[in-house]
């Protein structure tokens, strides 16, 4: 079983989202370029060579679950919570706390809303997609 996750905008507790999950992946991604060294006889085949250019890109995407529950004695609905999410798509920094505190962005956010007998849904099926890094542009 995995951890829950919590996301807020940076240094906002009001904007804490709680997502309870089932699936947490993490993707690793090193930026490498390849370029060829040609050489000086036509006859010879060039050499290839490889450059790390320290780019390295970390993407979290969570599936779970939003729900209704109580904090510090205060109800907090799913509702809520997916109309906060939905405001963080656009906060230019993130805190996203799962094994460490990790800053960057929501780069992609996907609700599922089962049907249920009650007025309002008390709980949102949810994918959302993180990028670590500062988002230069933005709220």
């Amino acid at each position: 079983m995995t951890n829950n996750i919590t996301i807020q905008k940076t240094g906002d507790t009001s904007t804490l989202v709680t997502i309870w999950t089932i699936k947490v992946e993490e993707d690793i991604a090193k930026n490498v370029s390849g370029f060829s060294i040609p050489k000086a006889n036509v006859n010879d085949t060039s050499e290839r060579k490889n450059i790390d250019l320290l780019d390295i890109k970390r993407v979290f995407t969570v599936t779970g679950y939003l729900k209704d529950y109580i904090d510090a004695g205060a109800s907090v609905t799913a509702a809520t919570q997916r109309t906060r999410l939905r405001a963080l798509k656009d906060a230019r920094s993130i805190d996203f706390i799962y094994d460490a505190t990790y800053v960057g962005s929501i780069v992609k956010i996907k609700f599922t809303e089962n049907p249920t007998d009650e007025t309002t849904s008390s709980v949102y099926d949810v994918t959302v997609q993180f990028m670590e890094g500062t988002n230069l542009v933005g709220v």
